[in-house]
């Protein structure tokens, strides 16, 4: 019998102290009415091209879901349209990580890493002296890949 309550005593302790730990606050989606109301905000100034606003609102849907690979990708077009193009690339490579035949990702990361590329050739070709055998390499580069990143009209 006093064993017993001894192993009782014992299970008593155990459960109250993993009762006591730290529990990881459970994240819960927003609620689908409140989801569709800020999605449409959110592509209301997109297409507005309040590009500031519009990524604060996807910002917000993708607190509610990480695995929307349609906020992300908005959510890189706009950190690329503000100038933002480490954050854009982020955001593109999350998308692609959920689901990697997503082209227009693909597309928008490789077309960031092309301006990216060509504003380095660019400053090279400003900085270095117009003597140095890499110049012209610098500014053909860099003349090249605007040419490669400018929209095409049809």
């Amino acid at each position: 019998m006093k064993t017993s309550n001894i192993v009782v005593l014992i299970l008593s302790v155990f459960l109250t102290a993993c009762n006591t730990l730290p529990q990881k606050p459970e994240t819960q989606a927003q609620p689908l009415a409140v989801y569709k109301m800020l999605l449409e905000q959110a592509d209301e100034n997109y297409a507005k091209q309040d590009y500031a606003a519009a990524l604060l609102d996807y910002e917000q849907l993708d607190l509610g879901t990480a695995e929307d690979t349609y906020v992300l990708f908005r959510i890189g077009n706009s950190n690329n349209h503000l100038g933002q193009p480490k954050a854009a690339v982020a955001a593109y490579e999350k998308a692609l990580l959920i689901d990697d035949k997503m082209s227009k990702a693909w597309h928008n990361l490789a077309v960031v890493y092309m301006q990216q590329s060509a504003k380095i050739w660019q400053n090279m070709s400003a900085s270095i002296d117009a003597k140095d055998p890499l110049s012209a390499v610098a500014k053909y580069y860099n003349k090249g890949l605007i040419e490669l990143i400018k929209p095409k009209k049809d």
